[in-house]
């Protein structure tokens, strides 16, 4: 192909040297790997092509990547946006304060939501018992009950979650509260609703999950008989 590019003098007879050093060249290649294939030949044939084309497509991907980022130029200034800290709590109690006070300290917006399943086992709390509850407590923020007739409290938190980014551009934040116990082995004891919850806003990366931990210790349990006597 050079040569039938430049043709310069006599480049028929360099182009005739150079196509027959090509076909024996090939043919001596095709013959070894037929022959040594199997005493290591194959690196050549399979290996070597696949590792190339794995480096291409890597090398592909963080040039992709990077100009999706914008690496190598000056971003526009940041901009922020409101913050509406969703938490929730089943009932009132050290944890739920534990967790309105970590979300107070990131919005002044904060709004806690309780499932309430309406087909409720006997002793369960419900809807007008978790409303004085709340109401006698006052802490700030309000409560919105979601009412279910499922066991399942996560699609009614998601959907909430929903219908409040749907309202307008706002930075969600859901601050799940998780008691920590004293030793591992009881955590299994208490519900994994910040693991389930986690799971379901995976799907909804515009949402910030965190969680806050309570660690269930006696000085915890001497600050809550303290404050109940005060």
């Amino acid at each position: 192909m050079h040569w039938w590019h430049t043709k310069p003098p006599r480049w028929q007879y360099r182009a005739a040297v150079n196509g027959l050093g090509a076909i024996v060249t090939g043919l001596a290649t095709i013959i070894f790997l037929i022959s040594k294939f199997v005493d290591g030949a194959w690196v050549v044939v399979i290996a070597v092509p696949a590792f190339v084309l794995l480096f291409v497509r890597i090398n592909a991907y963080y040039q992709r990547t990077g100009a999706t980022l914008g690496l190598g130029k000056i971003p526009p200034a940041p901009e922020g946006k409101s913050t509406l800290v969703i938490v929730p709590v089943v009932n009132v109690s050290e944890l739920t304060r534990f967790a309105i006070g970590e979300a107070l300290s990131l919005s002044t917006n904060v709004i806690a939501v309780s499932v309430i399943v309406e087909a409720h086992d006997q002793g369960a709390v419900t809807s007008d018992d978790l409303e004085a509850e709340w109401a006698t407590w006052n802490p700030g923020p309000r409560l919105e009950l979601l009412h279910t007739d499922f066991t399942s409290v996560i699609d009614p938190i998601c959907s909430f979650i929903d219908e409040e980014q749907a309202k307008k551009d706002q930075q969600i934040v859901v601050l799940i509260p998780v008691l920590i116990p004293a030793r591992w082995r009881y955590r299994i004891l208490h519900n994994q609703l910040d693991v389930i919850l986690s799971r379901a806003l995976r799907k909804r990366p515009e949402v910030l999950v965190a969680k806050v931990q309570l660690p269930l210790s006696e000085s915890t349990v001497a600050h809550v008989v303290h404050s109940r006597k005060r």
